[in-house]
């Protein structure tokens, strides 16, 4: 027989007149079933996202040709649908590499490659990536750099941008008004902080409990109209754990929220 894997559960036998301990019941539950199916999803996850890759860059790869004009030039209704090509080809391509990630995660292969990072280049790199999506739902999105970070760190800093960028980018997705601020923070030695506050929608207190599960979301109008599959946050505490960090979340609604992260220097 194969390796099983089972859940067990103990309680204790007292004697109902003396109160004292007389033995004990243990209960069996054979999850080997349960244990297959989640790796083969995990399997399978990770084979179609990986898939998926290679014609989704295909299409971005030929829709910036044409942007380019290589093939010719275009008038302004089609360079505008090109745009908005770009525009869901890359959330696709966000979409399946999150999916990736998760499944690398699960599966224990994800690990932290730890390089010189040069700190201030953090903030350079997400505003490249995020100022326009911030500016176009007509928010700010501002920061502020502690001169106690030292100038070069040691840490992943493919992991770190990730981080930063899927934290501001669920701000940016639930804020309507106002904007996203990110803090680089140092209080003592050596611990540095990451704190990402807006001026969102909040987060119900029933739910800040299971906001870094996978797949979850909580229902809000804001959810279903933004939809993606709820693995942002997920991944951020999942990546903040592999680097020896932690994170936590300040919120009330229609207040906004603040996400707090604590790494070692």
């Amino acid at each position: 027989m194969g390796q099983k894997d089972a859940i067990c559960k103990y309680r204790r036998v007292q004697d109902s007149t003396t109160n004292g301990n007389i033995g004990t019941v243990a209960v069996f539950r054979d999850v080997t079933r349960e244990a297959e199916l989640e790796k083969m999803k995990n399997t399978f996850v990770a084979i179609v996202s990986h898939e998926l890759r290679t014609p989704l860059n295909a299409i971005m790869g030929h829709v910036e040709m044409l942007k380019e004009s290589i093939f010719g030039p275009m008038n302004e209704q089609q360079s505008a649908v090109l745009v908005r090509i770009m525009v869901n080809t890359r959330r696709l391509l966000a979409m399946v590499s999150d999916l990736l990630d998760e499944a690398q995660m699960k599966a224990g292969k994800l690990s932290i490659q730890k390089q010189p990072v040069v700190t201030t280049s953090l903030l350079e790199n997400l505003h490249n990536t995020m100022d326009k999506i911030a500016k176009d739902k007509g928010l700010s999105l501002t920061d502020e750099f502690d001169p106690n970070i030292p100038e070069i760190i040691t840490s992943d800093p493919k992991r770190l941008q990730q981080i930063l960028v899927n934290l501001v980018s669920n701000s940016v997705k639930f804020t309507e008004k106002g904007g996203v601020h990110l803090r680089i923070l140092r209080s003592d030695k050596d611990p540095w902080t990451l704190e990402v506050p807006d001026s969102g929608s909040g987060i119900p207190d029933q739910e800040i409990p299971r906001i870094f599960e996978t797949f979850r979301q909580f229902e809000s109008f804001t959810t279903r109209q933004h939809g993606g599959f709820g693995l942002g946050l997920s991944i951020v505490k999942q990546l903040v754990e592999l680097m020896d960090g932690e994170i936590t979340v300040r919120s009330e609604l229609d207040k906004g929220s603040t996400f707090i992260i604590t790494l070692p220097l």
